[in-house]
């Protein structure tokens, strides 16, 4: 970045940050807050910029009336500041609270696209087509989502949709997408013309009947794809929620995991949580290493990330305690580590655990904590 461009984010968000002192009413001191962080990030001052949306936090901890303005106003800081996962949190539980609200609705699809998360990327297009007028380029980027997703007749209706309102980029995407597939009504209208005719082949009325079909059926795998990824979104809502609460003091110390009880420490917004147990040691990798008898290993799980209120981004290690260099890339004994978010619910007593996307669990407190 310019040292030109750096210096007016500074300079702006200073302005901003000044103007929240003199703010008259709480959504106003919020607004300038939000503004000053955004510019602060921009400028490369993260420090700065994520002590500016803690305050913005903090107001709206305070005023429950501020959440809908509060959520849209902090969303993007969090991708200034590099957090994605809290960003995704934000703008889910922003749009549960005001579905009709396009503009962010459409930024979070793109983000969603970017990344490979077609099927809620398509999720969000299709929300955005029911909530607003202008919808050419949410009907076009439905298409390439549905192109992505192997639903070549659900692109290339998209396609035609966004072609009634005059996007040309889309008449361009459709003329590749019929390159591949998707010749539905084509097909059909070929169909209907031979059973028309005297002596029709009996393989017509079959493809007739599967070229009817094919665009059901692409609608059914579209509600399974997009069925399969509801949970993730449910799961980014309740940490939007709950990123804006206060993170209990003090945290509770143990909690049961999948696999052993595990010890938490909070020291100021990092967390970690841990535990081992034994597991039956892979019997060629005992013999590999000399091991003899040894059929059991020790193994630590590790949790490590930082706390947003009640919402948690960090990742999970599990690792035998006793693993050496030298037998890291054979069975067992090697680091698993995966990217994991979760949330404390407000009761306190469950901690939801999504682990690489895909794995959903719960680790419960003790019930002498309780």
């Amino acid at each position: 970045m310019p040292q030109c461009t750096q210096n007016w984010y500074e300079s702006a968000g200073q302005n901003f940050e000044t103007a929240a002192l003199f703010a008259q009413t709480s959504a106003n001191k919020l607004a300038w807050l939000a503004h000053a962080a955004e510019h602060r990030a921009k400028a490369g001052l993260m420090a700065e910029a994520e002590m500016l949306l803690r305050r913005s936090v903090e107001l709206i901890r305070e005023d429950g009336g501020l959440e809908i303005d509060g959520l849209g106003a902090i969303a993007p800081i969090w991708l200034e500041l590099g957090s994605t996962d809290l960003y995704y949190a934000t703008v889910e539980r922003y749009l549960e609270l005001a579905p009709d609200k396009g503009p962010l609705r459409f930024a979070l699809a793109i983000k969603y696209g970017s990344v490979g998360r077609d099927a809620d990327a398509l999720f969000h297009y299709r929300q955005h087509i029911r909530t607003q007028q202008e919808n050419s380029g949410a009907y076009n980027n439905a298409g390439v989502a549905a192109d992505a997703l192997k639903l070549p007749v659900t692109a290339i209706d998209a396609y035609l949709k966004a072609e009634e309102t005059g996007s040309s980029l889309a008449t361009s995407n459709r003329a590749y997408a019929l390159l591949g597939a998707g010749f539905v009504d084509d097909a059909t209208k070929s169909c209907e013309e031979a059973l028309s005719r005297p002596n029709p082949d009996p393989r017509v009325s079959d493809a007739r009947a599967k070229a009817q079909r094919a665009r059901e059926d692409e609608q059914e795998r579209e509600t399974r794809l997009i069925g399969e990824t509801a949970a993730r979104r449910k799961l980014y809502r309740h940490m939007g929620r709950l990123s804006l609460l206060k993170t209990p003091d003090p945290f509770p110390v143990t909690w049961k995991g999948l696999e052993c009880i595990l010890s938490a420490k909070v020291k100021d917004d990092s967390l970690t949580i841990v535990g081992t147990y034994e597991r039956d040691k892979p019997a060629l990798l005992s013999t590999m290493l000399g091991l003899g008898g040894a059929t059991k290993e020790e193994v630590r799980v590790e949790y490590a990330g930082r706390l947003y209120g009640l919402a948690f981004v960090g990742s999970v290690v599990v690792q035998p305690t006793n693993s050496a260099p030298t037998s890291a890339s054979l069975l067992g004994g090697k680091e698993d580590k995966k990217d994991c978010v979760g949330y404390l619910d407000a009761s306190g007593g469950k901690f939801e655990i999504l682990e690489a996307s895909t794995r959903f669990y719960t680790l419960t407190i003790v019930q002498a904590e309780q």
